[in-house]
């Protein structure tokens, strides 16, 4: 018996290794195809491979799995009456219970991995497709800081940002060049202030993110203009103007005209607080500066002419792929003046895709490790089934032989899949429902206990048990019943 059980264990560890080398195959392409599909501006992400620690943790599992299960499996296989190894071979029936046992855990694990999937990857849909209030596609950003002279008036920023948007406008295909002091998705010198109606009391003040913005960045954003008309850009004596979000103006003045009605806006000189009376120059679209998960606060800009700053975000919007105007873009803002180097250039798109890149790596993981569940769930019962319809061509034969219908013994062990299937979902959907809870936080415009998410996955578990089943099932039909007879 010893020798028996240290063959077994030579034997499962050995196809364990073998079966290890090619999961480390498999584990460097998903790799290469996880690292591209994630963008490029996450940090880490270059960082990520198959090192020596990996690689010898693999290894340490994937031989002491193999050695623990094939010791298992001698031990179960011990118990058996040698003479019936003879007469039946090795298989007992502790052995097929525990074969059984494995494929509906199996099974339980994969209805688990798969709901997390479908739910992780509905939430990635989601958040992508949900507009963010400006357009990211056919356009680029970039950003430059001017240094700070004391003393310096406020027409040096100001010169100096009207000859980097008109630099950057002469390269051929820019259509449009918006500077304001925050750029979208990036919130860098991002003020916070107050504006109130004319005379209104400390219940009707609304904070909300203050910006300063050029009259073009509205149509470079892509933000639509709702009332009104934005900036004229050049025109100083837009000081005492404002432009709103639609928020503010619904909240000032519900669903009458905002435009030219007259608001007043927190501001503190001299020691002092005021309250400096704005006039209303148009009302836009509100924006979800922060990304898709953010909460969208409301907005008030006021003209980057009349107060301009030493930071300037620009954003670029271009007829063509946006990719390939990045240099473009830099070299001409760079030639401005040479000392202030542009930096943060990038497509609005690969930016936006940044600040869900957390969500798209959730959805790739979860998809690669459901993927691989479910393929070791029809493996393994396609195995067992495959099994049993050796182990039964003699009865097979028989019951041939005597006029049963092919279809009925190729339906009878499909039912093994079935039930198989149906015990993995019984065990695999309460866990997935306690899953799913604890990934409630980080899903979006999905509720945890989706119930399409939930069936699609128990339907899918179910129809693969069903197919891994049937496969092997069909080679009863396709023996004569006279080489099953002659099989012992």
């Amino acid at each position: 018996r010893r020798r028996v059980v240290a063959t077994i264990v030579s034997e499962t560890t050995s196809l364990a290794l073998l079966g290890g080398l090619a999961g480390v195959a498999v584990a460097g392409v998903g790799v290469q195809l996880f690292r591209s599909y994630l963008p490029g501006e996450i940090p880490g992400v270059a960082a990520i491979a198959l090192d020596g620690s990996t690689l010898g943790f693999a290894l340490l599992v994937t031989v002491g799995v193999g050695a623990a299960f094939g010791g298992l499996a001698a031990r179960l296989g011990s118990r058996t009456d040698p003479l019936a190894w003879g007469r039946r071979g090795t298989d007992s029936v502790e052995s097929r219970r525990f074969q059984r046992f494995m494929s509906v855990g199996q099974g339980a694990l994969a209805t688990v991995l798969l709901a997390g999937s479908i739910l992780t990857v509905r939430s990635f849909d989601e958040l992508r497709s949900d507009p963010m209030g400006f357009e990211a596609d056919g356009s680029l950003m970039l950003s430059l800081r001017m240094p700070i002279n004391p003393g310096e008036s406020a027409e040096a920023p100001r010169e100096f940002a009207r000859s980097v948007r008109e630099r950057i406008g002469s390269v051929p295909g820019v259509t449009s060049v918006g500077i304001i002091n925050s750029l979208p998705l990036q919130r860098a010198m991002l003020r916070i202030d107050r504006y109130r109606p004319v005379g209104g009391g400390d219940e009707s003040i609304q904070t909300v993110e203050d910006y300063v913005a050029s009259g073009e960045y509205f149509e470079a954003a892509g933000i639509p203009i709702l009332a009104g008309s934005p900036f004229d850009d050049g025109d100083l004596s837009q000081g005492d103007e404002v432009i709103l979000d639609a928020d503010v103006a619904q909240a000032f003045f519900g669903g009458g005209v905002a435009v030219g009605q007259t608001i007043e806006r927190w501001t503190w000189r001299d020691g002092a607080e005021y309250w400096d009376r704005m006039r209303v120059r148009a009302v836009v679209g509100r924006v979800r500066t922060g990304g898709p998960r953010s909460t969208a606060r409301s907005a008030a800009y006021r003209s980057y002419e009349s107060s301009p700053a030493s930071y300037l975000g620009i954003l670029v919007r271009v007829a063509g792929r946006p990719a390939e105007f990045i240099e473009p873009v830099r070299t001409a803002a760079a030639e401005v003046d040479p000392t202030i180097v542009p930096y943060g250039v990038a497509t609005t798109n690969s930016v936006a895709g940044a600040s869900i890149a957390t969500d798209r790596a959730l959805a790739a993981i979860s998809s690669g490790f459901s993927a691989s569940a479910l393929f070791l769930v029809a493996l393994g019962l396609y195995g067992l089934v495959g099994q049993q319809v050796s182990r039964r061509r003699r009865e097979f034969g028989v019951r041939l032989a005597l006029g049963a219908q092919p279809s009925s013994l190729v339906g009878t062990m499909t039912q093994e899949g079935v039930r198989i299937g149906t015990l993995a979902l019984i065990l695999g959907l309460p866990v997935s429902l306690a899953a799913a809870k604890a990934l409630e936080a980080r899903l979006f415009r999905v509720d945890a206990w989706d119930f399409v998410s939930l069936g699609g996955a128990a339907v899918c578990v179910l129809l693969l048990s069903v197919a891994a089943a049937w496969l092997p099932a069909r080679r009863v039909v396709t023996v004569d019943p006279s080489e099953c007879l002659a099989v012992e």
